[in-house]
């Protein structure tokens, strides 16, 4: 999928996930939205065994993946994905961001 959103500050080029006011690097209210292919690696993994809307003995996969062009993403997953691995995020029309792996790119 092709059209993740993303927001450039246009005084510092700093690249954001999600949507923000003022760009977190240099305080600037000038931000534009991207659409990009998203793109990136697994940074941390887990898996949540006991939350609010998770069911008894089920899991839900969630990772940190920092995409190509800079931002960390916090994404669900159907699998445990390893660190490391590439992957390409998909958002939902739920607002939901969920990471599959990206099995066209090898995470060297």
């Amino acid at each position: 999928m092709s059209d993740f959103p993303l927001w450039r500050c246009r005084a510092c080029g700093h690249a954001s996930f999600p949507a923000r006011r003022r760009c977190p690097s240099c305080g600037a209210g000038d931000l534009v939205r991207e659409s990009i292919a998203a793109v990136g690696v697994v940074e941390v993994a887990t898996i949540v065994r006991k939350a609010a809307g998770v069911v008894p003995g089920q899991e839900r996969h969630l990772c940190t993946v920092r995409l190509d062009p800079g931002p960390r993403v916090l994404a669900r997953s159907g699998e445990a994905l390893p660190v490391g691995q590439r992957v390409r995020l998909q958002c939902r029309d739920n607002g939901a961001v969920w990471a599959c792996a990206d099995s066209a790119r090898d995470a060297s």
